[in-house]
């Protein structure tokens, strides 16, 4: 496989909230690293590509929804204690209810 459709493989299990996915196309990414720098030389795009696929799986820990939820729980906490909040509670959550 070419670098660019690991990316877009672990760009796509990102997005469908996919841990184990993200980690088995790293896994497998990082494996073909060794025969990409031969065939491509070590400061190709191949090679930063796969070095991408690498740090996305690193980066990713598919709590996207907890942290979500999480976030709205404090919002709605401190909008009960601050009247002033309440108002804009639209604008301050809207982000956080798209991640659902």
């Amino acid at each position: 496989m070419r670098s660019d459709e690991y990316l877009k493989l672990i760009t796509d299990a990102q997005k469908d909230n996919n841990p184990t996915m993200v980690r088995l196309i790293a896994q497998f990414a990082v494996k073909a690293l060794d025969k990409i720098k031969y065939k491509y030389g070590e400061n190709s795009d191949e090679v930063r590509n796969i070095r991408l696929v690498e740090d996305a799986a690193r980066r990713y820990n598919g709590n996207d929804i907890i942290e979500a939820f999480d976030y709205l729980a404090d919002v709605f906490r401190r909008a009960s204690n601050n009247a002033g909040m309440i108002n804009h509670w639209d604008e301050l959550t809207a982000a956080a209810i798209n991640e659902f």
